[in-house]
């Protein structure tokens, strides 16, 4: 029975460290921004990452090793460094082939070129699957 309260005591002391210390992801995510170099993600994508970070940390931190906050920034920052490769940019020729099929010959710009748009084609095939 003590143990079981010792338990919820953890489990609630960590969920106030969680819930006093949000804005510091925010803090953290804001140094990656503007986004590196080769790189494309939204502030919104980096707090993501944080915010499993600064979980992690609530869940191994031990107060006799130092302060909190420190401890998280360490971590939420090694996520978010660890999370960048998600985010690379990618380079795509004009000339690309979009099928592997060697006598369809469709490159990405001849996709371009046509006005293809993602948006109505979902609209178009939605219409079909109700008629």
């Amino acid at each position: 029975m003590q143990q079981t309260a010792l338990t919820q005591n953890a489990d609630v002391q960590r969920q106030f460290l969680i819930a006093d210390n949000l804005k510091l992801v925010y803090h953290v995510a804001n140094k990656f921004m503007p986004c590196p170099k080769g790189y494309c993600s939204e502030v919104d994508d980096l707090v993501s990452e944080g915010y499993f970070g600064l979980v992690v940390t609530a869940k191994n931190y031990d107060p006799a090793k130092g302060s909190f906050s420190t401890y998280a920034c360490k971590v939420i920052e090694s996520k978010i460094r660890k999370s960048l490769p998600k985010y690379r940019l990618t380079l795509v020729s004009l000339d690309s082939p979009l099928t592997k099929d060697e006598e369809e010959e469709i490159t990405v710009g001849d996709v371009i070129d046509s006005g293809f748009s993602v948006e109505n084609e979902v609209i178009r095939r939605d219409i079909v699957a109700r008629l």
